[in-house]
């Protein structure tokens, strides 16, 4: 049984969901604005949420849960 080795960091099939979805919103977001129905920057807002979810996701992939674990007593208080 030979197993891949994987970092667990990097999850290739999250990546491509996560990308579709971005693609498909931004272009349903821009073609709503062409209409009027959002305004004419809501596409560029929507970019900007992305990253921002980019961001809060790749932060939270670097905390070590076990520290997290030690300090989840003293986070809830």
């Amino acid at each position: 049984m030979n197993k891949q080795n994987t970092s667990p960091y990097y999850q290739g099939d999250l990546i491509f969901i996560f990308l579709a979805f971005f693609a498909i919103s931004v272009i349903a977001i821009y073609a709503a604005g062409q209409f009027g129905q959002y305004g004419s920057n809501a596409w560029t807002r929507q970019i900007i949420y992305y990253m921002v979810g980019v961001i809060c996701i790749v932060a939270i992939n670097y905390f070590d849960l076990e520290q997290l674990e030690k300090l989840s007593l003293y986070i809830f208080l």
